[in-house]
């Protein structure tokens, strides 16, 4: 999980700029209720980033 933190911060740190840009994240349901806003919150919030959380339901997933 920290290289996924480390990953993400080093993106937003490359993109802060005067417009707003859009970074694309696919993450399963539990870990968007659970730890990855508080995570990646500061790093947000301070930057002109416009989150597209794609989101899906980890129980739903068939594994082979």
């Amino acid at each position: 999980m920290q290289q996924l933190e480390d990953d993400i911060r080093e993106d937003i740190q490359h993109k802060k700029a005067t417009e707003y840009s859009q970074m694309t994240i696919g993450i399963n349901d539990n870990s968007l209720a659970t730890w990855f806003l508080p995570v990646i919150i500061d790093d947000v919030k301070n930057t002109k980033i416009l989150l597209d959380l794609k989101v899906d339901d980890q129980t739903k997933l068939k594994y082979c």
